[in-house]
């Protein structure tokens, strides 16, 4: 379980377990010798004039939506984690929890919704009412109403808990009702009806203890009742957010929403990292009112955009989008949000004025961002970019125009596909044939359309808050504060092309194919036929091909080398090749459950780590909490697409597994790249073309003997 180590008794699963810690901590808090100390203590505090605890103090009443589904134990988790925390008197934790069909907690009803605050290092008693799904607008409603009338405040804060699907498709999604979910739009309009009745009420921060959703869409949205928004970018460990943050509002009281944001952050990144180092993380604080400035700017950016589509620039986005990494993604399983800053450099030539005022005003929102050194891009906030068919979360009447922009570019890239030449790729070495700036080459070109634009001026920023000084002091490597933007210059590392490979090949493309083309890929299969049998084991596709966009060449860097984990060669697919980073996903079964495991590597010089496991998306659609460490004894098997010939001679796909593979200490396996010479197999090697539509064709096959 993931949460053993945060929990000084272990992880609670009845109600015995937890009221024991309970009592353990009351016992020692009630020492006499404490209650001295303590009276001192806020003695001195009020001869100081600091903010303790008093009549005085505002008052702050934190609302918990808690949807359990099929993460509930984590759910229950948290809530150990809040009666573990020291909340002060002006405090109250207020919960409803629901959307689960079974809870580790006998206090709590399946199937029901359950009531009760955080009071005491406890639950109080709970309130148990009739069933509503959690994913309904009306629910949510209802919670707001009960929760601030029984429980008033001057400071209220609201946090939603679940599994998180970006812009597209919201959060809390219920396993009671069909996995019923609370989209964006539902989520506003909820709050603007209980605004509209209750004209005072007002959030000091609005959470999304879940997953992907520090989002533009959702900001756009939330701005009208709150101050801040806490969320990340990025799938959430199961883990989730570390609620020892509660434990800064006992040591001050009357902490100020953008400090209650950064306190949220820093938990959260210290406890995931240390439950595992090499997770995929990111949180963010938003600062809302600086969000009307930046929709209105990036409603005119969006305004290019679609001039820049009615032109023909198709191209342009789909080859800019392709490079982009998206969030939460497996195989053809996508959030399809992209960091927000991305978006804006990978168009910044159709509008660069307009490009720069739009950095500024996103730079405003932005007041605190933390993550891992993983990503191409780690900006703050992420933005819907389909990369297939238009999914969008009714989002037009806030944001028309950027809404028009990609419902357009998802339809024109879902209209068509270009059909390649038939070619055979040929056997070459670089120094022979290449001839482009392999840098560049991995790279399309910037586009040379340019909109005309109306210069924008830069608004004076309505509010001066003050700079916040990360409070997270140990820092390393894999952790920073601030945006990561990628650094182009670490290419170079990874461009270690070797000159005298035999494996490398080549192939030319027309100037009409290059104008069509989105992507190159390269695909490697084991040719496993025999005298009686036709079959070929995918081994995978990586992003191992540099193009000429000028001459229309096409290079492969296949240098008879493959992953392997433990001498076992398996299928992986590159999701993410830039900035000296790559990440790559592995299909497996880890201990019979299907996923992936998720390999990364800083640069070329470095070397390979596996992140963990993940299962990606669950049955439900429903993207899976960030990745789970390898632990010892965990039995991974190798999963392989295999291409095989019926009995008519047609090709028919299936899976295949390989040889179980079981860790060793500390969750160890190893992984890397390892030459394939010497296995006595044929191996086929070709082009994977994306075209500008989305359409994948591959090449003729090349054989090599290795």
């Amino acid at each position: 379980m993931l949460r053993e180590s945060r929990l000084t008794t272990g992880i609670c699963s009845s109600r015995i377990e937890i009221m024991g810690f309970c009592q353990k901590t009351r016992k020692e808090a009630n020492h006499p010798m404490k209650h001295k100390l303590l009276a001192l203590l806020l003695g001195s505090l009020l001869l100081l004039g600091l903010p303790a605890a008093c009549a005085d103090t505002p008052t702050m009443t934190v609302l918990m939506y808690m949807c359990g589904t099929d993460l509930q134990g984590d759910c229950v988790n948290d809530l150990y984690e809040m009666c573990a925390a020291d909340i002060p008197d002006n405090v109250t934790v207020v919960v409803q929890a629901g959307g689960a069909s079974q809870w580790d907690d006998s206090r709590l009803r399946a199937n029901h919704i359950n009531r009760f605050t955080i009071a005491d290092y406890d639950f109080s008693d709970v309130e148990v009412c009739a069933w509503q799904s959690m994913g309904a607008q009306n629910t949510l409603e209802d919670y707001l109403t009960w929760a601030t009338s029984t429980y008033p405040a001057d400071r209220y804060m609201l946090i939603f808990w679940n599994h998180g699907g970006g812009s597209t498709s919201g959060v809390c999604f219920d396993e009671t009702a069909d996995y019923d979910g609370l989209t964006i739009h539902e989520i506003n309009d909820a709050l603007y009806n209980y605004t509209e009745a209750n004209p005072d009420f007002h959030l000091d921060l609005i959470g999304f203890d879940a997953c992907l959703m520090a989002t533009y869409e959702a900001a756009a949205h939330m701005q009208y009742y709150a101050d801040f928004m806490v969320a990340s970018e990025e799938l959430e460990p199961s883990l989730g957010w570390n609620y020892a943050w509660l434990n800064a509002l006992g040591e001050n009281p009357v902490l100020d929403a953008q400090g209650i944001g950064v306190a949220i952050a820093d938990a959260y990144m210290e406890a995931c990292l240390d439950e595992n180092p090499d997770d995929y993380l990111s949180m963010s604080v938003l600062y809302l009112p600086a969000m009307d400035y930046l929709v209105s700017t990036m409603e005119t950016y969006a305004s290019y955009l679609s001039q820049a589509l009615d032109a023909g620039q198709l191209s342009t986005f789909s080859r800019a989008r392709q490079r982009m990494y998206a969030f939460g993604d497996f195989d053809s399983a996508t959030s399809d949000m992209v960091d927000m800053m991305a978006l804006i450099d990978g168009t910044r030539t159709i509008a660069p004025q307009t490009a720069d005022v739009l950095q500024t005003a996103y730079e405003r929102v932005v007041r605190y961002n933390v993550g891992t050194r993983k990503f191409d891009y780690l900006t703050g906030m992420s933005v819907y970019f389909p990369s297939g068919s238009y999914e969008g979360d009714g989002c037009q009447e806030t944001i028309p125009r950027m809404t028009e922009f990609t419902r357009g570019y998802a339809e024109l890239r879902s209209g068509g596909n270009y059909v390649f030449s038939a070619q055979v790729p040929q056997q070459v070495t670089t120094s022979s044939v290449f001839t482009g700036n392999l840098t560049d080459a991995f790279f399309s070109p910037a586009s040379t359309f340019t909109t005309s634009e109306t210069p924008l001026a830069v608004e004076a920023d309505a509010v001066d808050l003050p700079d916040v000084e990360p409070t997270f002091t140990s820092m390393n490597d894999a952790f920073f504060t601030g945006s990561l933007i990628p650094d182009d210059s670490a290419m170079d590392d990874w461009l270690d092309m070797d000159d005298d490979s035999a494996y490398m090949c080549s192939m030319m493309l027309s100037q009409d194919e290059l104008n069509n083309l989105s992507m190159v890929e390269g695909l490697l299969y084991l040719d496993g036929s025999d005298d009686e049998d036709t079959f070929y084991i995918e081994m995978g596709a990586m992003q191992n091909a540099a193009i000429d966009w000028e001459s229309g060449e096409i290079i492969s860097q296949f240098d008879g080398t493959w992953p392997m984990l433990d001498d076992q060669i398996v299928m992986m697919y590159d999701q993410l090749v830039n900035g000296g980073m790559r990440r790559s996903v592995i299909p497996v079964r880890c201990n019979d459950v299907e996923g992936y495991l998720l390999v990364m590597r800083r640069s070329y010089s470095s070397g390979w780590t596996i992140v963990g496991f993940t299962q990606g998306y669950d049955d439900a659609g429903l993207p899976v909490r960030g990745s789970t460490p390898l632990t010892e004894g965990d039995v991974v098997t190798p999963i392989y697409n295999v291409l095989y010939e019926d009995e008519d001679g047609e090709l028919q796909e299936m899976t295949m597994d390989g040889d179980p593979i079981v860790a060793g200490k500390d969750g160890f396996i190893d992984f890397g790249f390892y030459s394939l010479e010497g296995s006595d197999a044929t191996y086929l090697y070709c082009f994977c073309l994306t075209d500008i539509y989305g359409e994948i064709q591959l090449s003729d096959f090349i054989n090599f003997e290795l």
